[in-house]
């Protein structure tokens, strides 16, 4: 049996693996949805108390100046915002789907990753030429969901991991170009695996398959793809620690020519990119 197929067999009988909140599909929906307003998005946040309760931390905390205790749901996604409610709901559903005592070795390099590239897509898509069916809020979902096949790795088959890297190692190779010579598979085909486990948008199951070009994808995902490298570089740039994968490729200028984005424009860029990170991640803090 090869490791995929074992993976998603595993998926479904293994403990060790991350799990899938019964409202995920339903927020996912949600958020990306320009109509989704603040009453429908707290009925179903309010449908996993873990959830729940680590929106009304936040919005109760000292980060956003709290002078009144608040104790519903919606009042609390108010005081947030509905922005910036989007992307915290959505950081704190994966937050809490890769929680597992198998994988605590790994979560903190990958949780800074996932969250960096999230970002950055964000502010990417924000600055580039418009991108058919993508828009903010689908970057920001496309790189905090990117990696997960890695996560899966590192957790669920830690000897295998150590195996490609000791062969990236040797060849001179970033360790996502050494797993199909040591896996017969690659994170992203995990990644993949998982995401449509967890009813993730068919963009996003195919976008994670195909991140690091290991596998032909549609050329229309081709301007996706694009952004989500970008913001790999950009989340480099910004300070944020990778998740194992080996060398990083600089980014490439005509990438930000083939996005409508300007050489110039790079470093603020970086400086938004790393902005957003300090942001949110603060609210996380308060919110664990």
């Amino acid at each position: 049996m090869s490791l995929y197929d074992q993976f998603v067999r595993d998926l479904a009988q293994s403990a060790t693996l991350p799990s899938r909140p019964l409202v995920l599909g339903h927020l996912v929906s949600a958020l990306g949805s320009q109509d989704a307003g603040l009453r429908e998005i707290a009925h179903l946040v309010r449908q996993d108390p873990v959830l729940a309760g680590q929106v009304m931390r936040v919005a109760n905390s000292a980060a956003y100046a709290a002078r009144r205790e608040i104790l519903a749901v919606e009042d609390a996604l108010m005081r947030i915002g509905l922005a910036h409610t989007r992307r915290l709901v959505l950081a704190l559903s994966l937050q809490n789907m890769v929680a597992s005592p198998g994988l605590l070795v790994h979560q903190q390099s990958f949780w800074e990753h996932s969250l960096g590239v999230a970002h950055a897509a964000e502010v990417v898509v924000r600055h580039a030429a418009p991108i058919p069916g993508i828009d903010e809020e689908a970057g920001y979902l496309l790189g905090l969901f990117h990696d997960v096949g890695l996560l899966a790795l590192a957790g669920r088959y830690p000897n295998a991991l150590a195996e490609v890297q000791r062969f990236a190692e040797r060849s001179e190779l970033p360790y996502y170009a050494a797993e199909p010579s040591v896996l017969g598979t690659h994170h992203g085909a995990l990644g993949a695996a998982l995401a449509r486990y967890w009813n993730l948008p068919d963009l996003a199951i195919d976008v994670i398959r195909g991140h690091h070009g290991l596998e032909p994808v549609d050329a229309a995902l081709t301007p996706v793809l694009q952004v989500l490298q970008m913001a790999e570089g950009l989340s480099d740039q910004a300070g944020v620690t990778g998740p194992g994968e080996g060398w990083l490729a600089p980014i490439d200028p005509l990438g930000l020519d083939a996005l409508g984005l300007r050489a110039e424009c790079l470093e603020d860029l970086v400086w938004e990119t790393r902005g957003a990170i300090e942001l949110t991640s603060g609210a996380l803090g308060y919110a664990r």
